[in-house]
């Protein structure tokens, strides 16, 4: 696909281009403001060091600077940096990962509920999700079914057949 940039000259490759509104690359974008790129790189940046902070806090039997050793790659063979490299390859980093991906999961849910039913306050509380969820789990209760698993599916239940 053939793009032409400001010049007039026509290339291959999709042109970028910058003005005092935003930035521009290809036929099919959006500007984006300077200051929404700022800001995403910002909250990026406290991400990282969130998740930097919860695999090198001390705990569980090390202490910072074997963390760090192990993040760098400077562990050697011994008992305590094997121990330390257990710690934080497969207790904590799964877990930081799971934290990530379920409060990204829980922010895009929000999001869209909010823009399927077009409600800024959309939340699950104002659209009667949890109405709906309690009732599904005192009819469960009231009707025996006292495991946690049945529960879970009467709250799933009822909540889905809330109004909206």
């Amino acid at each position: 696909m053939k793009t032409s940039d400001t010049s007039g000259t026509t290339s291959a490759y999709a042109v970028v281009t910058t003005s005092s509104r935003g930035f521009r690359c290809g036929p099919l974008t959006r500007q984006v403001e300077p200051r929404t790129i700022a800001m995403l790189v910002i909250l990026f940046l406290l991400i990282l060091a969130f998740v930097l902070a919860t695999l090198m806090v001390s705990g569980a039997g090390l202490n910072t600077v074997e963390a760090l050793h192990v993040l760098t790659l400077q562990a050697d063979d011994s008992p305590e940096s094997r121990f330390a490299t257990t710690v934080i390859t497969q207790w904590r980093l799964p877990r930081t990962v799971a934290a990530i991906a379920v409060g990204a999961a829980l922010a895009l849910s929000g999001c869209l509920m909010q823009v399927i039913t077009r409600n800024a306050l959309g939340t699950p509380d104002i659209l009667g999700f949890n109405t709906g969820a309690y009732s599904g789990v005192i009819a469960a209760l009231s009707l025996g079914y006292t495991s946690f698993s049945s529960n879970v599916v009467a709250a799933v239940l009822g909540g889905g057949r809330s109004p909206l």
